[in-house]
Formats: C-alpha cells, structure tokens, sequence
C-alpha cells in the first residue's frame, strides 16, 4: 500500500477551507496540513488526522515552509471583507497581495522546487460556478468553455499558470 498523499489546504479556517479539509481528512489516503491565520477547527473524529498550522503567509518564508513536502495545494487563502467581495478598490493592495500575490508567491516557489523534485506539488486552484456560466450538462467536466456570469467578470486578470 502507498502512503498516504500530503494535501495542504491554505485557508483553512474559511467557509470553503473547511469544508474541503473535512472532507479531505476523512479519506484515508490522504494526509491533510490545515493552513490558516485564525485557528482551525477540525471535528473530532478527524483531530488525529489533520496537522494544523498557524501562520501569516505573507510573512517572509511562511508559505515555504507550510508547503515542504506537499503532494498538492489548494488554495483557498483569501482576505474578503463584507459584502463586496475580494477587493474593496482598485487600490486595495492589502486584499491584492492576498488574493492575487500569494498565488503567485505559490506558483513561483514550486516552479523553483521542480527541476529537482521528482514529481513536483499540484495547484489545485477553486473555481465557482460563475465562472463556467450557465450550462446544460448535468455534469461539468473542464471541457466547458468559460462565459463567465456575476461577480466573475470583473477581477483583474489571475497569474499566469507555470
């Protein structure tokens, strides 16, 4: 039997964060690193399962660190403040440097890591609904084309992919 695959889940503590760390440390072929700035709550009959990190991913080599040794990372870090969404003004570099830098913060460290890793860490990035658009298929698959609807439209343009 193959050990169990190491899954870093930034953002831990959010709506969509914890949902996805339940669901990930029921799976026993999975080991989860719950990653967030507040403190994450885990159920449970899952407290052994999940090795949760404090930290402040801004922080010079904090997201370095909570990503060493990852089979795959999502994402989910994000600085949302009432109703309005992820940025406030275009202006807002404190939600900008979140949303947006520590993504590519991300992208650039583990392009780093894979010319010597065997089988370099996934980004596995969230996606919503809006995104895709509306479709007929009662099983969205990524073959779609994108037609974006809602709040999707307007966001600056996300990092570039490695």
């Amino acid at each position: 039997m193959s050990a169990p695959r190491q899954v870093v889940v930034l953002g831990a503590s959010g709506f969509l964060g914890s949902a996805v760390v339940r669901a990930l440390a029921a799976d026993p072929g999975v080991r989860v690193r719950a990653v967030s700035r507040r403190p994450v709550v885990v159920p449970e009959p899952f407290a052994g399962r999940v090795e949760v990190c404090t930290a402040d991913l801004t922080e010079r080599g904090a997201l370095a660190r909570v990503v060493a040794g990852a089979d795959a990372v999502l994402p989910f870090m994000a600085r949302i403040r009432g109703a309005s969404g992820w940025r406030l003004s275009e202006d807002d570099t404190e939600a900008e440097r979140v949303n947006v830098g520590l993504l590519r913060d991300l992208v650039a460290l583990l392009a780093e890591r894979a010319p010597v890793a065997e089988d370099p860490p996934a980004i596995v990035f969230p996606g919503s609904n809006t995104q895709v658009g509306r479709v007929t298929a009662e099983l969205i698959d990524g073959s779609e084309p994108d037609r974006p609807t809602g709040f999707t439209t307007g966001r600056s343009t996300p990092p570039r992919p490695c």
